[in-house]
C-alpha cells in the first residue's frame, strides 16, 4: 500500500484476530471510514484490484460484514479468564444491512455521519491532524505538474461508474471548458480511487481529448498528494463524497455531481447553507453554480466555510472525547 501512502503491510482481519487472541489483553477496536456499514464480504471482494486479491479475501474471511465485525471475535476462543474488550463505531456511513447488524449491536459506542447518534465523518480531521504531510505533498504535486505556487487550476474528479458514452463526455468537456475559461485556469483531472467501478485515468484521457482548454491528467494515487492537490486548487468539481469533504476543509469553491444520498446528507448536515447544493441536474449548470455560490463574494464564502469547519471539527472532537475514555492504554512490552 506504500504507493497509496499507506503502510508497507496491511493486516487482514484474520491476522488481527490471531494477534488479539494471543495477546495478554485482547484488542479494543475502532471502526472508522466511509460507507462501511453498507458493504458485505462479496461487495468488498468486488472492489479488489485482481483475482489473486479476491481469492485471498475469501481465504481470510471471518465475518460477512466487510469492514467491521462483532468484538467477541477478538477474544480468545476459550475465554476462561472472561476477558472483555471494547468496540467503537466512529462516525460511519452506509445503510446498515444484516451483515453488519451484529457488529453494530455489540459495539460499546456508536456514532454515525448521517443519522443519530450524529457526528461528522472522521475525514473532516485530515487537515488538523496531518498539516505537514499535506503541505509537503502539495509542493511535490505542483512540481510534478510544472506549476508555480500561484498557478490557478480546477481539480476535477469524476467516477466512471458504468462508463460514459462519447456524447456524455463531449457534454462534460464543454462544461469544463466553460469553467476553465471563466476562472482563467487549467483543469487537472485526478482520481479519488481506482478500484473497479470507481475512477478511470483512461476516461480522463478521453475527456481531455474532447476539451479545447488546457487540461492535465494527474495519475498520482498517493493519498497525501491527492489531498495536497485539492488543497492548492482554485475550485473542486467531483462525484466523490470524500473529495467534497476535502474541498470543504480547505475552504474551496466546490460543486458535487451527486450520485447518491450520502452527498446530499453531508452537504445538508455539515456544509454551509451558502455552499452549492447537491447537484443532480444537467452538468452545463456547473459554472453557474460556482459563480452564484462562491464567485460573487469569495471572501464571504471562505469566511462562512471556515466558521462551519471549526464547528464541525469541534463536534467530531466531542465524539472522540466520549469514546476515547473507553479505550484502554496499550500494554507495554
Amino acid at each position: 500500500m506504500t504507493r497509496y501512502g499507506g503502510p508497507q503491510t496491511v493486516l487482514s482481519m484474520r491476522t488481527i484476530q490471531d494477534m488479539s487472541r494471543s495477546a495478554e489483553e485482547p484488542y479494543d477496536i475502532v471502526f472508522t471510514g466511509g460507507e462501511a456499514l453498507g458493504c458485505d464480504h462479496e461487495c468488498a471482494k468486488g472492489m479488489m484490484m485482481n483475482e489473486e486479491l479476491r481469492k485471498q479475501a475469501t481465504r481470510e474471511h471471518i465475518h460477512n460484514c466487510a469492514y467491521l465485525f462483532p468484538k467477541h471475535l477478538l477474544l480468545p476462543e476459550n475465554n476462561i479468564k472472561r476477558l472483555t474488550n471494547y468496540a467503537i463505531i466512529n462516525s460511519l456511513g452506509g445503510l446498515g444491512g444484516k451483515a453488519c447488524k451484529e457488529a453494530e449491536d455489540t459495539a460499546d459506542y456508536v456514532a454515525y455521519r448521517d443519522k443519530g447518534p450524529l457526528h461528522p465523518d472522521s475525514a473532516v480531521m485530515t487537515k488538523a491532524l496531518y498539516p505537514d504531510e499535506i503541505q509537503r505533498a502539495a509542493k511535490e504535486v505542483l512540481e510534478e505538474l510544472g506549476f508555480s505556487d500561484n498557478q490557478k487550476f480546477v481539480a476535477v474528479q469524476k467516477k466512471e461508474g458504468g462508463g460514459m458514452v462519447d456524447s456524455e463526455l463531449r457534454e462534460l468537456a464543454l462544461v469544463l471548458d466553460q469553467v476553465a475559461r471563466g476562472m482563467n485556469a487549467k483543469v487537472v483531472f485526478f482520481a479519488a480511487g481506482t478500484a473497479p467501478g470507481h475512477d478511470s485515468f483512461d476516461m480522463y484521457e478521453q475527456l481531455k481529448s474532447f476539451m479545447k482548454e488546457d487540461a492535465i491528467v494527474y495519475r498520482g494515487e498517493h493519498v497525501w498528494k491527492v489531498v495536497g492537490l485539492v488543497s492548492r486548487a482554485s475550485a473542486v468539481l467531483s462525484t466523490s463524497l470524500h473529495v467534497r469533504i476535502m474541498a470543504f476543509i480547505f475552504f474551496k469553491p466546490r460543486v458535487t455531481w451527486c450520485t447518491g444520498p450520502k452527498h446530499e446528507t453531508f452537504i445538508r448536515l455539515w456544509d454551509t447553507k451558502e455552499s452549492a447544493p447537491c447537484f443532480t441536474g444537467k452538468m452545463h449548470q456547473t459554472w453557474k453554480l460556482l459563480q452564484s455560490h462562491y464567485m460573487s463574494d469569495p471572501g464571504r464564502a471562505r469566511e462562512t466555510t471556515a466558521a462551519k469547519y471549526n464547528e464541525v471539527v469541534d463536534l467530531y472532537l466531542e465524539s472522540f472525547a466520549k469514546y476515547s475514555m473507553l479505550l484502554r492504554p496499550p500494554v507495554e512490552e
